[in-house]
């Protein structure tokens, strides 16, 4: 069965334009990630794909769609495409926060790891409701 790796190598490096014969094939082909995918590869290659998307509409099958980004993207050079992930800063807590983030777990039945995010997603200040309890 084929992956959605085997097709952007295809749409990339290969260039056979051989992958989408029969219907299983076509299944597996999922333009939006394909996209995704292909625009992680060089910031070029990204702006292309962005023009790309725009006109998604122009295209009635995946075999065109596929056809289509065969044709538009160069042929490169192999390189490992890197997920690109978003680092966190290490938030440093004294003991007062940390039993208070225990106690919100608990009583919320959250993980620590989703109160941290709410914590900083609405920059909360934990110590003003550290000195409302005490």
């Amino acid at each position: 069965m084929i992956n959605i790796f085997e097709y952007i190598n295809d749409i990339l490096y290969k260039k056979r334009g051989n992958l989408l014969k029969d219907q299983d094939a076509e299944n597996v082909f999922v333009p939006y990630m394909v996209n995704r995918w292909l625009s992680m590869y060089s910031c070029d290659t990204a702006q292309l794909v962005n023009v790309i998307n725009k006109y998604w509409n122009a295209y009635e099958t995946k075999q065109q769609w596929y056809k289509m980004l065969l044709v538009l993207l160069p042929k490169n050079k192999f390189k490992k495409i890197n997920y690109i992930k978003k680092t966190k800063e290490k938030i440093k807590q004294n003991p007062d926060q940390e039993a208070f983030i225990k106690s919100l777990c608990s009583k919320n039945e959250m993980s620590k790891k989703e109160i941290l995010n709410l914590i900083s997603e609405h920059n909360i200040d934990v110590s003003k409701y550290i000195k409302k309890i005490n």
